[in-house]
């Protein structure tokens, strides 16, 4: 666009350099340069004949880019305005992910919450249980006492010990609280 302004004012300049006015005050216009005088015996003006008209043309044409500029600037507008309503959009729906992420993240925190939960009852569970299966041996014949002391009965075979309670080599069975 600055480029178009100096070009027209650089050939206005160029039009109007041949020709130069003087004004003095309380004088008439005087025309300086080259002059000739048509059949009437009126000075006649062609360098301001053939300037004007290509002064008309330029600014034609420069009415016309500049019509072109408006309607490419409201395509622009148009363009930005649809591109703001796009970009709002995208705001909401970011906005919604943002929620949604907060609420998940509120949720696996309450879905690790309830699995510690779970994990702690389960291990009460499992450490209050206490069970054992055993036998004096793996074959039914083995002898043991009567004894006149009190005497631990050790059942080596042990097939189930829930718990771990039962101690196969001391005899002696301990239940946790």
């Amino acid at each position: 666009m600055e480029k178009t302004v100096f070009v027209l004012l650089l050939l206005l300049v160029c039009c109007f350099s041949e020709t130069q006015v003087t004004a003095k005050p309380g004088d008439d216009i005087i025309q300086q340069g080259p002059q000739t005088q048509t059949q009437t015996g009126e000075p006649a003006s062609g360098h301001q004949q053939t300037c004007r008209p290509y002064i008309y043309t330029v600014l034609r044409d420069m009415n016309d880019m500049l019509t072109e500029l408006r309607v490419e600037i409201r395509h622009l507008q148009r363009d930005n305005e649809a591109q703001t309503v796009k970009l709002r959009e995208l705001d909401v729906q970011k906005t919604q992910l943002d929620v949604q992420k907060t609420q998940l993240d509120v949720q696996k925190t309450q879905l690790d919450e309830q699995k510690r939960q779970c994990e702690a009852a389960l291990t009460k569970l499992t450490v209050k249980q206490v069970a054992f299966s055993a036998s004096l041996s793996a074959s039914a014949s083995i002898y043991s006492g009567p004894f006149n002391t009190d005497v631990p009965l050790i059942y080596k075979h042990v097939v189930t010990n829930t718990g771990n309670a039962y101690n196969s080599h001391t005899g002696i069975i301990r239940t946790h609280e």
